[in-house]
């Protein structure tokens, strides 16, 4: 193949540059593959250790969250080891699987311009520290399991494959099941199956439903299978109030201003350093008006950008790993965008090298804006930059320290929201509350789960205490009976003895103390409180 031949080869071009930036991000990933985990991940982690011993979530773990994401970290867990590394390795897998599933789903679509385009974008993005992509929240597996149900259902619609269809429900069903967010893509879908099928045979309406059966009996499987499962282990009643009822409450305590001002805050942050690909996404939003080669399936473009909004709206919380969700359909109307600026230009030359103008510069300015973060923060770095003085860090060697200090079988308990210390130092919790947030809020099970808690701890007399300032049940300002703040104080002070400390003086300086007379000594010399103090460890004397 000549010179010129291979210039005006924008297939391969595509490709070069598809491959250059999805070897950039594959290189941040695997650079800052050992950040510590942060909250969420601490849960998930944790209870997904607990899956692989045969303990189950909602009886012995509390969790508003539906159980796919516990599966999917066992899994995980499993196959790479019970480590912060490995669970952030299997999300530089599925990040690359879900921009692969994206760009087979615009090529089909349009064409490759667009899914290449699109497939590259969505790995740019969901790198960024603005929506938090170096944590594995369950955001990244929804999206996953979304992908591959569209693409297999736009596939089973082109065949008229009834099996394809039932595993795309199949898929769809299981995003469903990490998140309750995932319904709306599953609603969506099973919408356009039948509005797809109306089309071709308008008002036959029983046909139509027969013809969508195996999207909806797949969809639907795994739901029935696990709530089949918790009824035999008599798990059911406790998942229930969980996932549904006390989430129901969760999701009212953000009010519509608050909402929008999250929104307006988070979003604001993801746009500034991928302008340029948001500039593109909003160009093939708008190209349809004068493209009506694109028209066909731009409805079905639309509604998933609606859908996915959508799936980010409910309790108004609009946290920056929620925009995760968002970030396909945006991608798809970036490739959108640019197939619309090279749609004009007559010669391969032109088309070859617009499209690299244009991708290249885009995801040059992403990479170049966020460069401190990408390129030279280490993972330490990246985590403080992200989560601030949050003790993600500092739970490393103080889970280290109680690992070292008990036996297999001891229990512990966080008086506090740090659930990734239960899952490095591998003990178990000596209480379903994993995080303290539902005993300090306002509604009326407060009262009834602040007793629980105080039962669990009693009757499981834990070797060790921790006390964290995030989300501390021993701060009287916490929830407004003191109760659970005076029960605390005194049954640490009457059973336990304080043996170390992780005090976070500024994002470069954490002071650690271990032993009780160091921990005493540091106290004393310094002045410092107790409850300022970021983590601090108690262990049992009698």
């Amino acid at each position: 193949m000549s010179a010129k031949k291979i210039f005006q080869d924008e297939n391969l071009w595509l490709w070069l540059l598809a491959g250059a930036t999805l070897a950039i991000v594959c290189l941040v990933r695997l650079r800052l593959l050992g950040v510590a985990l942060e909250r969420d991940e601490g849960e998930y982690a944790y209870i997904g250790q607990q899956l692989l011993k045969g303990a189950l979530p909602y009886t012995e773990s509390y969790s508003m969250k539906f159980p796919g994401i516990y599966i999917v970290y066992a899994i995980i867990l499993a196959i790479f080891g019970h480590t912060h590394t490995g669970i952030h390795f299997a999300l530089a897998l599925a990040n690359l699987a879900s921009a692969f599933l994206l760009f087979q789903i615009g090529r089909r679509l349009f064409n490759k311009t667009v899914g290449v385009s699109a497939g590259a974008s969505f790995a740019v993005i969901t790198l960024s520290p603005a929506v938090q992509g170096l944590w594995a929240n369950a955001e990244h597996f929804v999206v996953l399991f979304a992908l591959a149900g569209i693409l297999l259902t736009l596939s089973a619609l082109e065949k008229d494959s009834k099996p394809q269809l039932f595993l795309a429900g199949l898929a769809l069903g299981f995003s469903f099941l990490i998140k309750q967010h995932g319904v709306l893509f599953f609603l969506f879908v099973f919408i356009y199956a039948c509005l797809f099928y109306f089309r071709k045979d308008p008002g036959a309406w029983k046909r139509i439903i027969f013809k969508v059966a195996p999207f909806v009996a797949g969809g639907l499987m795994p739901l029935f299978l696990t709530v089949i499962f918790l009824l035999g282990v008599n798990g059911f009643e406790a998942f229930w109030f969980w996932t549904i009822v006390y989430a129901s409450k969760y999701a009212s305590l953000v009010t519509l201003d608050e909402g929008v001002y999250a929104f307006i805050f988070y979003f604001t942050k993801i746009i500034k350093p991928n302008f340029l690909i948001i500039l593109l996404s909003l160009l093939g939003l708008a190209s349809v008006a004068w493209r009506k080669t694109i028209r066909k399936n731009y409805a079905f473009s639309l509604g998933f950008l609606a859908i996915s909004f959508l799936a980010i709206t409910p309790g108004l919380f609009f946290r920056p790993h929620y925009f995760i969700l968002l970030v396909p359909a945006l991608a798809l109307f970036t490739g959108l965008g640019v197939s619309a600026v090279v749609a004009g230009l007559a010669s391969h030359w032109q088309k070859t090298a617009a499209v690299l103008c244009v991708l290249g510069v885009s995801f040059s300015f992403s990479f170049y804006s966020q460069q401190l973060f990408f390129f030279k923060l280490s993972p330490n770095g990246a985590v403080r930059y992200v989560y601030g003085t949050n003790p993600f860090l500092e739970s490393l060697p103080v889970a280290a320290f109680i690992k070292m200090n008990t036996d297999k079988d001891d229990e512990v308990a966080i008086f506090g929201s740090e659930p990734q210390i239960y899952f490095y130092s591998k003990r178990r919790a000596a209480t379903g509350f994993l995080y303290m947030y539902p005993l300090m809020e306002k509604h009326e099970f407060a009262l009834p789960m602040r007793l629980r808690l105080i039962k669990e701890v009693e009757a499981r007399n834990p070797k060790f205490i921790v006390v964290s300032s995030v989300g501390s049940v021993l701060s009287e300002n916490a929830v407004a009976d003191p109760m659970l703040a005076n029960w605390g104080r005194g049954y640490i002070q009457s059973r336990y003895k304080l043996v170390a400390l992780a005090h976070i003086i500024s994002p470069i300086k954490i002071i650690y103390k271990w032993g009780n007379k160091s921990v005493e000594e540091y106290l004393r010399s310094t002045g410092a409180s107790p409850d300022k103090i970021d983590l601090l460890v108690y262990i049992r004397i009698t």
